[in-house]
């Protein structure tokens, strides 16, 4: 065992003499290798803060931009939805289709087409007398009859007002 041990004991020594002289005959080139390393080691620590720190912010700026374009995609959504049934609930479904698909609506010409308008006589004289629950209630309980019976044929609604109703029928695209 001791054998083993001293050849091992001259193997160290002999790395250690061979280490050593190329320490010293490269010794001016490491030390010149090794202060530019320690150099741009102190810069690479001391940037380190601020380099994360502007990542960190532009990531921020990025996500609440990407919250911000989503709430404002999803309200844009909504407000779609909501002028697209407004637009539906004036006119009918194939004009408001093409008013949307393409910005204008070609005037068209129809051999029969009906055009109704009803007015109440005597409505200012009737509803003055009425509170204005029961003018409503009124108004509501007459065009649910007539609502029926447009929905029923051939029909589209055009406009309600006050107590004037209009309703068109025998165009092609009086249906809803």
């Amino acid at each position: 065992m001791t054998v083993y041990i001293s050849d091992l004991q001259n193997v160290i020594n002999t790395k250690v003499k061979m280490i050593t002289g190329r320490i010293r005959v490269h010794g001016e080139e490491t030390k010149y290798y090794v202060s530019w390393i320690g150099a741009l080691s102190c810069f690479q620590i001391l940037l380190t803060p601020f380099i994360i720190r502007s990542v960190y912010a532009t990531v921020r700026s990025v996500h609440t931009s990407f919250l911000t374009m989503k709430e404002k995609s999803h309200m844009l959504r909504q407000e779609k939805r909501r002028s697209d049934r407004l637009l539906n609930s004036m006119l009918p479904r194939a004009v408001s289709e093409e008013l949307k698909r393409t910005g204008t609506v070609q005037t068209e010409a129809f051999e029969e087409c009906t055009i109704y308008f009803s007015d109440i006589v005597g409505f200012t004289k009737i509803s003055s007398k009425l509170t204005p629950m029961e003018v409503i209630a009124m108004l509501n309980a007459l065009y649910s009859l007539f609502d029926a019976r447009v929905n029923a044929y051939d029909c589209y609604k055009v406009e309600t007002i006050g107590d004037a109703y209009m309703v068109v029928s025998g165009d092609r695209k009086s249906v809803v």
